[in-house]
């Protein structure tokens, strides 16, 4: 079990760089970004004021719906065993 926690932690971040990857490099390009260069802020200023705040949010929803995926999985596999609906398996009825 350890190793198989260890190598989705291996392979599970990829992802996530792709996208705070992707989120950087569009947000470098707005305005507020290029107006602050232009007043002489340094990088690393630039980067922990301007940039992260803004590419940060769409890494917070893909990591809730990545913290929820195992759920939903365990609630389609419970369902799947016992011959009923997948819905009924989801809102938790067990008529």
């Amino acid at each position: 079990m350890n190793k198989l926690i260890l190598a989705l932690c291996i392979i599970g971040w990829v992802g996530y760089a792709r996208l705070i990857r992707g989120q950087v490099l569009k947000v470098r390009e707005y305005d507020f970004v290029q107006a602050a260069r232009a007043l002489g802020a340094n990088d690393m200023r630039i980067l922990l004021v301007h940039i992260l705040p803004n590419a940060i949010q769409p890494l917070i929803v893909q990591a809730s719906l990545g913290m929820a995926a195992p759920f939903c999985q365990k609630l389609l596999c419970r369902s799947s065993r016992s011959g009923r609906a997948t819905s009924r398996a989801i809102m938790g009825s067990d008529d």
